[in-house]
């Protein structure tokens, strides 16, 4: 899965385009081609049925390795092939005899992902099925999945963000009428208070989640849960489990297994393991990898050779914490786990850390996130505001129909290269 080569130009594009409304219901969700899959389905189980103990899932008849589910529960993803799968609940430890949701089979694309929503009560559980947005997407972006699974009710719900109606009037999932229950939509990273409410008696408050973080490239699935306690459920899938269970990529998953994974990075993780720094990036972290492209790793390597001049070379573009593309253009500087200051900062459009180009981001991993950086200067890369070998931002910027960054017009007459770090930085946040 190729990340997008990121220009700041191309972020103000996107993220104009992708930033959500409560009006924008009905069409998020892209059509499972277009979604990473393969041969297989993806899907996991959400328990919500009021009375029903805790519960084994069975796919095609056999039980399944996933724990017993509780109430409130929410299972681990299982990869399965793309076609008709058999699902049924039974009480855990029992048989499929005694199942609490029959058997019944489902049709399933390939591509697809689906969260099968177990509501109602013990004498009526049923299951409903929600499709989920894991496409790919831009730096300061998340997925998001609404649900109202006030099931066995006609209570209509709105989710808030920060006070304000962010998805408004979707019934309960299940519901006779067949209208909306459900929706995906990209949302802006940040730091947001997100609720629940009645749609038609706001009063009413379903529930509340404070102070809740918003990752970019994650997925976040919200759900309006009714019953004895009302609540706002929140969960969040990161990129890397989507890519462990596609194959894209390698289990554990770690920094080290990205880089080896990437098309750009092979010569960078050999540098690694010649350094001896393998072992720190296989580690529990978070850490964030500023690594250098292909076809620039030999000219470093010439120069510090494979030993602890290298390390110390490299230790200079690692930073302790997981910092997603947003994070970092958030940042005046950072301190590499070497003790060196990375500056960040901003020219034509482009990323630069210590003036070398930020020419592809938010490469995840288990335990923490790669950008790509182009030659530094220091070896004869371009300076900040030059194209990048091959001009690689500005490619990304005419695929994007940008044109000229130049004549990018934001909102109250600002262009896109106008104070550049901070237009990027809100434009990514919202």
């Amino acid at each position: 899965m190729r990340k997008h080569l990121i220009t700041l130009a191309l972020i103000l594009a996107l993220t104009a385009v992708l930033i959500p409304s409560a009006a924008a219901q009905d069409g998020g969700t892209p059509e499972p081609e277009d979604m990473a899959g393969g041969d297989n389905a993806y899907v996991r189980f959400a328990h919500f049925a009021q009375g029903v103990d805790a519960s084994d899932v069975y796919l095609n008849q056999e039980a399944s390795d996933l724990e017993p589910l509780e109430f409130g529960g929410l299972s681990e993803w299982r990869a399965v092939p793309a076609g008709t799968t058999n699902v049924a609940l039974a009480p855990a430890g029992g048989t499929i005899d005694n199942a609490t949701l029959a058997p019944a089979d489902y049709e399933l694309a390939a591509g697809q992902w689906v969260t099968i929503f177990v509501v109602g009560a013990a004498d009526g559980a049923q299951a409903v099925v929600v499709e989920e947005d894991h496409s790919d997407t831009a730096p300061g972006v998340a997925n998001s999945t609404f649900v109202n699974a006030l099931a066995g009710t006609d209570t209509a719900a709105n989710f808030l963000r920060d006070d304000v109606v962010f998805v408004s009037e979707l019934m309960p999932i299940g519901n006779e009428t067949e209208m909306l229950s459900s929706t995906s939509i990209p949302m802006d990273a940040g730091t947001y208070t997100f609720g629940a409410n009645e749609t038609y008696t706001p009063e009413n408050v379903i529930g509340s989640q404070p102070d809740t973080k918003i990752n970019e490239t994650s997925h976040y699935l919200f759900v309006a849960l009714g019953g004895d306690s009302p609540q706002l459920f929140i969960d969040e899938t990161p990129l890397y489990e989507v890519q462990l269970l596609t194959g894209e990529l390698e289990a554990p998953g770690t920094l080290i297994e990205a880089a080896r994974g990437d098309d750009l990075l092979g010569p960078f993780a050999d540098a690694l393991d010649a350094a001896g720094l393998t072992e720190m990036l296989s580690g529990a972290g978070p850490y964030t990898v500023f690594a250098t492209v292909d076809f620039a790793v030999d000219e470093i390597r010439a120069q510090y050779g494979d030993g602890e001049e290298l390390a110390n070379y490299l230790r200079g573009f690692i930073v302790e914490g997981d910092l997603k593309f947003t994070d970092v253009m958030n940042s005046e500087s950072l301190t590499s786990v070497g003790g060196q200051t990375l500056t960040v900062s901003a020219a034509n459009g482009n990323g630069y850390i210590n003036d070398t180009q930020i020419l592809e981001a938010n490469i995840a991993a288990s335990n923490g996130t790669i950008h790509i950086i182009g030659l530094s200067p220091e070896f004869g890369g371009p300076a900040p505001g030059q194209p990048a070998e091959g001009d690689m931002g500005a490619a990304a910027t005419e695929e994007a129909g940008m044109g000229d960054t130049e004549d990018t017009e934001m909102g109250d007459g600002m262009t896109a290269t106008e104070e550049p770090v901070m237009e990027a930085t809100e434009a990514a946040q919202g």
